[in-house]
């Protein structure tokens, strides 16, 4: 919540709710999106939920927020575009269900609901198994003392199997 007032004014409030949802998932569909006025960048979020034996996905169409985490969206594209299994801890804000209507296939002509929100953070990545980033790796590499970004994590160009 964020409060403002001065002196010669009467105390102006403006109050922020924030909904925030954090979890794992698959990254897929990174792409920019064309507007009138600038482009941003998307991406969807297959995000695992249930039992290990017996996992369920739950889709996000997000766009990516904050220079952090659109750098990194940036870096992983080659290796979601090329299939390979991106897999990050995550945290989205501002949850909404948009209905829509198919137009192709078996369910032309059905409602449909996308869940949508803004990719916020991502925490760590993985391509194929292997850590490419990690926000915790970076924080302690930039409290060493010579220690590079480059070193505490990196974005590599391999590519892994869409979720």
């Amino acid at each position: 919540m964020t409060v403002n007032s001065t002196d010669s004014a009467p105390a102006v409030s403006s109050e922020y709710f924030d909904l925030e949802t954090s979890g794992l998932g698959y990254l897929n569909r990174a792409r920019e999106v064309p507007t009138r006025g600038e482009p941003f960048l998307a991406v969807d979020i297959a995000a695992l939920h249930g039992a290990k034996s017996n996992v369920e996905y739950t889709r996000f169409d997000c766009i990516v927020r904050g220079a952090k985490a659109i750098n990194i969206v940036r870096n992983l594209m080659p290796e979601i575009e090329a299939g390979k299994a991106v897999l990050v801890g995550f945290k989205i804000g501002d949850l909404y269900a948009d209905t829509f209507t198919f137009t192709h296939g078996e369910k032309a002509g059905q409602t449909g609901v996308s869940l949508k929100a803004r990719l916020l953070q991502i925490r760590w990545a993985k391509v194929d198994g292997e850590t490419v980033y990690s926000a915790r790796s970076e924080a302690t590499a930039n409290g060493a003392t010579n220690a590079s970004s480059e070193q505490s994590h990196r974005v590599s160009n391999a590519a892994p199997a869409s979720r």
